[in-house]
């Protein structure tokens, strides 16, 4: 997530949401799942110090 500019969610290396305009830039993340349980493992979040530009993380 860069701060309420966009934030791109990956899995298992590819991109399977992209989110742009948000109303929030920090808060709690919550993990889902519907109909059965589910394990997760290897997540990953950095912090950057500065906006970097969408297309860095669409490759």
């Amino acid at each position: 997530m860069m701060g309420n500019a966009y934030a791109i969610y990956k899995l298992n290396g590819k991109v399977v949401n992209v989110l742009s305009n948000l109303s929030h830039s920090e808060g709690e993340i919550g993990l889902q799942a519907e109909t059965a349980e589910i394990f997760y493992r290897n997540i990953k979040i950095k912090v950057f110090d500065e906006a970097r530009p969408m297309k860095d993380f669409l490759k």
